[in-house]
């Protein structure tokens, strides 16, 4: 046992992770292989060793289809997993998922598939947020911008605050732009967006 925590300091490793190791090493090849791949760190092997193997093999199944990154891996697997707790369903269901179906099997490129994906399983995982950010939309399009406005917030919403960003090329297209920003984001259509937060 001495000599295994030896190897384990000289490899930086914490003896104390020794059950997480051996859970890694048991991982299946393809999910090792991705991890070398990606290179993952050991807390990120670790992180992923914390989800049940349906899951992992299920988001694997996916990389031919999305864009898997380390982070996006990541990402995907807890929303499926956090989902999958709080509303007692199975890997399934996720699988079934009409939505993540009609996703998976669009023409659209490999690019936009994933953030489809990515923001269906975030929607799944925090639904509450998914309808305050379809008001916000819905407000911001009524509001019919110019190109050149463009009116961004956090989508997670952990600030709460409204951002316009202005493209401007000149002078007078300055003036114009502050004219048009003025008529078309009354402070009640301010006061609106700031209370769907």
């Amino acid at each position: 046992k001495k000599q295994i925590i030896e190897f384990f300091k000289q490899l930086e490793l914490n003896p104390k992770d020794w059950n997480n190791y051996k859970n890694i090493i048991n991982l299946p090849l393809e999910i090792k292989e991705y991890c070398l791949e990606k290179k993952f760190s050991i807390k990120q092997c670790i992180m992923i060793n914390n989800y049940p193997l349906d899951i992992l093999n299920l988001v694997m199944h996916w990389q031919t289809k999305i864009l898997l990154t380390a982070s996006i891996f990541l990402e995907i697997t807890e929303n499926i997993f956090e989902f999958l707790r709080i509303s007692n369903k199975t890997v399934l269901n996720i699988e079934k998922n009409e939505n993540i179906l009609a996703i998976l099997s669009s023409e659209n490129n490999i690019s936009i598939k994933t953030n489809l994906l990515r923001n269906h399983l975030k929607s799944l995982r925090y639904p509450t947020l998914e309808k305050i950010n379809e008001k916000l939309t819905k407000t911001k399009e009524k509001l019919k911008l110019p190109k050149n406005i463009k009116l961004n917030w956090d989508y997670t919403l952990e600030e709460k605050e409204l951002q316009f960003l202005l493209k401007i090329k000149s002078k007078d297209e300055w003036n114009n732009t502050i004219q048009n920003l003025k008529s078309i984001t009354t402070p009640a259509i301010i006061d609106k967006l700031l209370q769907e937060f």
